[in-house]
């Protein structure tokens, strides 16, 4: 009798019924399998028999062993599935007969974690007519290695669709890491492979050294077919999306960006090498460094290296918009080195991140080494990013070039670092010096006009100077805009085709209140520009203040803004803000009475701080001395401490106050306070700041809202207590401001450190998820805790002596108080948390 027994790695196994059949079909061979044809479901939770495979890879195992007699359709349920899904060349396929892979309305999950000789998740070996649609395909755990989608040799006529595919998501590493990629090995992403007629739509590619790269096999034998469209390619380490040895590839309507990855080197937004005949079409490439605005990398938008297309099958650059370049390194929007033939049709370059204090370089658009037939029109150019480093609309290096530069907004900011552009080895600052470069070969037809673009990211121009300024040689090519707006003739200039109109009011700025806000009632105050053709007359404007009820909407008439031009406007309310962090929306609207023709510049939105005064706490008090003191409530909150009663004396539930204290020599005192913002004045008692209780001993109102409450008398004092003063505004919601306060009958002397100087904290307010302390003096032993508005201790830890830390990144935003205690003594200060 023969016996088997089973090696140790499937011994070890637990032997369920789909394992088994699989086994056993494998150990058979392939006679085992019949061709399959029709439909079938990958569903776990059903063994593998008759039309259901209980794994991707049992329906790998069908498919590489025994082939196809028809199409074929898998539908994923109930996952996710934790494994791999690798395909060799399937038997029986053909354009007739293909393979789909659905993961249904739920884009159901497979995911696997690469290593160095199997980093994908999902492997195409040579493998034709497989489409993956709906499915979510994670490499992202990989530590080094992870390709979600990996196309090798010669996998041909493929397609990814509907998917979210996730490359690494912090691995840096450049051999096997990828979102989608095309190669020619199966550990490495990037070696020479052949994947032509692949489609790559409507997916998000995320992580990754690369985003998406599709390798050909060299510039004698290019790949061809490839249609890379609709995709949205985000947070790769490098390159976004990265196209070599191609031969008409068309990278169509991607949206291409860095917004969330920190750890970031080089931005190569698209990546073009060694190809011929491609289209680089309506894509988007924005916010490389919004992870990491101080990074120093470098940041190209559309890259061209050595691409030496011929005149009739040109590499096309149209209707693309590159903006938002945030990092603090050398920018390029587009770069052209020694590619031939390469036409930039109506493109729109953004570099104007106004706010950078960066010392490096920005080109909108740079040449360098010899090439010929560079067709660069009917495009606009905006350069104002702020710093010292040169900034340049066209950058020409090779003299020797042969270079078509006409029809073009040209648009640099004045200074003694913007130039329109440079020829060889000279600098032309203005529009009228470019002109007369090169024998005045370039841009005698384009203009040097703010485009007036409608939010950092809506590119569309609202200055009529673009509109049907461009030349209508490029029409032929370029018959719709980047949102499939026929173009009119002349076209207008960049992306967007647009339609002047009569009246549009636009925000710029928003100038007041800056941060930190100014105690008291802060003005409101923004710059607005006139979009429109006609001259603007009238304007309303309205605000709202933490997302709060708007305040009634102003009139501003009796303006006369020509088009273009700009004014600012002062609201005639303030606005007095608590303590914090706040956030003000402006919005504008009605330009001379009439509906905005274009409200997608009508709203801006800000955010600053108002510190909280030092001494918003009866821990934090400031003594009163012989003469009078000027202090603020501006910024104050209702003070934490649960003893203290709502006030019997005002109709204020939550006054603002701030705390000074006193001590008196007989039994009683006067008190005089001037200025709006003192209301109300209230004395307590107490054996101890920090935990009370407090005692009201005294309290008094002017009666009226926003209305000093002048001079009083507190009786029945004891001589030689220390006493605590709270002052505030009449109401709860009482404006905020300066006054004065001075007593009489004091017992004087030297006071204890203040509490501003003897507990520091910073930084504050904070968002880092930490917060240092620092306590001038020694105090010996013991704790400091930090307590919610709530009264609540949600943090405690023993004191340090000098300067220590605490943890905060768990904690809500929001205001808190920080007590340091020790023996008797407490210290404390208020913290606001973002």
């Amino acid at each position: 009798m023969n016996t088997c027994t089973l090696p140790k790695v499937f011994s070890d196994r637990k032997i369920t019924t789909s394992w088994l059949l699989t086994l056993l079909l494998l150990l058979a061979g392939p006679a085992a399998f019949a061709q399959l044809a029709g439909t079938y479901t990958i569903n776990k939770n059903l063994p593998t028999a008759g039309t259901n495979f209980a794994s991707f890879s049992a329906a790998a195992t069908a498919l590489n062993t025994a082939g196809i007699s028809a199409s074929v359709r898998f539908n994923v349920l109930n996952g996710p599935y934790a494994e791999q899904f690798v395909l060799n060349s399937v038997a029986g396929v053909s354009a007739t007969d293909t393979i789909v892979v659905d993961g249904g309305a739920s884009k159901q999950t497979l995911s696997y974690s690469g290593i160095v000789s199997q980093p994908a998740a999902v492997q195409l070996n040579g493998t034709d007519y497989v489409t993956l649609q709906n499915l979510t395909i994670d490499a992202s755990a990989g530590a080094t290695y992870g390709i979600g989608v990996h196309f090798i040799g010669s996998a041909n006529n493929n397609r990814v669709a509907n998917c979210v595919v996730m490359g690494p998501a912090t691995a840096t590493s450049s051999t096997a890491n990828a979102g989608i990629a095309a190669s020619g090995s199966v550990t490495s992403a990037a070696t020479a492979g052949d994947a032509n007629t692949l489609r790559i739509e409507n997916n998000v590619i995320s992580g990754g050294y690369y985003g998406l790269i599709l390798t050909g096999t060299s510039t004698t034998a290019r790949t061809s077919g490839v249609r890379i469209t609709g995709n949205e390619l985000k947070d790769f380490y490098l390159y976004g999306l990265d196209v070599e040895s191609t031969a008409g590839a068309r990278l169509v309507a991607n949206n291409i960006h860095r917004t969330n990855r920190s750890t970031v080197t080089t931005f190569y937004g698209v990546y073009l090498i060694g190809s011929v005949g491609t289209a680089i079409e309506r894509n988007r490439i924005h916010d490389n460094f919004t992870g990491n605005p101080a990074s120093t990398s470098i940041a190209y938008g559309i890259y061209f290296s050595a691409d030496d297309a011929t005149a009739g099958n040109e590499n096309d650059v149209v209707n693309n918009v590159i903006y938002n370049f945030n990092g603090a390194g050398t920018e390029y929007g587009i770069y052209n080195t020694g590619s031939d033939f390469a036409r930039y049709y109506h493109n729109t370059v953004s570099l104007d991140n106004t706010a950078s204090a960066a010392t490096t370089l920005s080109y909108g658009f740079y040449q360098t080494t010899q090439a010929a037939g560079l067709d660069f029109r009917n495009n606009v150019v905006s350069v104002t990013r702020g710093g010292t480093g040169n900034r340049f609309a066209l950058y020409f290096v090779t003299t020797t070039s042969t270079i078509t530069s006409n029809y073009n907004d040209l648009s640099v900011s004045t200074g003694t670092n913007f130039f329109t552009g440079r020829y060889g080895t000279t600098n032309y600052a203005t529009l009228t010096d470019w002109r007369g470069a090169n024998a005045s070969a370039f841009d005698q037809n384009s203009i040097a006009a703010d485009p007036r673009f409608a939010s950092v990211t809506n590119l569309e121009p609202g200055n009529v100077a673009l509109n049907g300024a461009g030349t209508v040689a490029t029409i032929v090519r370029v018959p719709r805009d980047i949102n499939n707006v026929l173009r009119v003739s002349p076209p207008d200039l960049g992306a967007y085709e647009f339609t002047p109109v009569a009246n549009d009011v636009a925000l710029v700025s928003i100038d007041a209140p800056a941060t930190p806000a100014v105690p008291g009632a802060n003005p409101v105050r923004v710059t607005i520009r006139n979009g429109g053709t006609a001259t603007l007359t009238s304007v309303t404007l309205s605000y709202t203040l933490n997302g709060g009820t708007p305040t009634a909407p102003q009139t501003f008439a009796g303006l006369t803004l020509a088009a273009g031009a700009t004014q600012q406007l002062t609201f005639a309310q303030g606005v007095v803000v608590p303590s914090g962090s706040n956030t003000l929306s402006v919005t504008a609207s009605l330009p001379n009475g009439q509906p905005d023709g274009n409200a997608t510049n009508n709203t801006l939105t800000t955010t600053f701080t108002q510190p909280t005064p030092d001494n918003d706490e009866p821990c934090t008090a400031i003594a009163l001395s012989s003469g009078p003191l000027t202090g603020s409530n501006s910024g104050a909150s209702t003070t934490l401490q649960p003893t203290i009663i709502t006030p019997a004396c005002s109709p204020a539930s939550l006054p603002k106050d701030v705390w000074f204290t006193f001590t008196p020599s007989g039994p009683s005192t006067s008190l005089t306070l001037t200025g709006n913002a003192a209301g109300m004045v209230r004395v307590f008692s107490t054996p101890n700041c920090a935990s009370g209780p407090f005692t009201q001993v005294f309290c008094a109102g002017s009666g009226a809202n926003n209305t000093a409450v002048g001079t009083v008398s507190v009786m029945g004092l004891t001589a030689g207590t220390r006493y605590y003063v709270a002052v505030s505004g009449y109401g709860s919601s009482d404006t905020g401001g300066t006054f004065t306060i001075a007593a009489t009958g004091l017992v004087l002397g030297r006071t204890a450190q203040a509490n501003s100087t003897a507990l520091s904290v910073f930084p504050n307010p904070s968002a880092t998820g930490q917060l240092t302390l620092q306590v001038a003096r020694p105090l010996g032993a013991g704790t400091v805790e930090l307590v919610n508005a709530l009264g609540q201790v949600v943090q405690r830890q023993p004191l340090a002596a000098g300067e220590q830390t605490l943890g905060t990144g768990k904690l809500a935003a929001g205001l808190y108080t920080l007590r340091v205690q020790a023996g008797s003594e407490v210290l404390t200060r208020k913290v606001v948390l973002q």
